[in-house]
């Protein structure tokens, strides 16, 4: 089966969110290639930058050989556009918390990756047919919580 990914070294990587899952994953690709670490949380960046890490999910040492590793609260740091569609979160606490605004109706085909954070029961009535319709022809499915089968997806944790 021929795969639509594109080639590793050609993808700019930004790892969205420094929590549990997110920091120990941006520290890994950091040891091997550039990526850029994104949380909005201000001085969780500043801590990181300094080679801490609070809620001890990665030791310092860790931290100090991921040397492609950079962190940003910037959005545009990540030279992307990034939208959020979430049926359960508030348009007005997302703005007000976060400084998100909210996609409310995805754009059908314009997206070059879906990345299913939670696993809302929204998103998995809407199947496989669906979220993958949301992505341009050559998108990347990314399914962290299982939503969809390891078959419908492109990448898993």
């Amino acid at each position: 089966m021929e795969s639509n990914l594109p080639v590793c070294s050609e993808i700019r990587l930004a790892i969205i969110g420094l929590g549990y899952v997110g920091l120990p994953l941006a520290v890994e690709f950091g040891k091997k290639r550039s990526v850029v670490g994104f949380d909005i949380n201000k001085g969780r960046i500043a801590e990181l930058a300094e080679g801490t890490d609070s809620t001890q999910e990665v030791s310092p040492l860790d931290l100090s050989e991921a040397r492609f590793l950079r962190f940003s609260s910037q959005v545009e740091a990540i030279r992307g556009q990034v939208e959020v569609h979430d049926p359960w979160v508030s348009e007005v606490e997302a703005l007000r918390e976060n400084g998100i605004n909210l996609t409310l109706n995805p754009d059908l085909g314009s997206y070059n990756a879906v990345i299913l954070p939670v696993a809302h029961h929204e998103f998995r009535n809407m199947g496989a047919k669906a979220v993958r319709d949301l992505g341009k022809p050559s998108a990347v499915i990314y399914d962290l919580k299982y939503v969809l089968s390891q078959s419908e997806s492109d990448l898993r944790l």
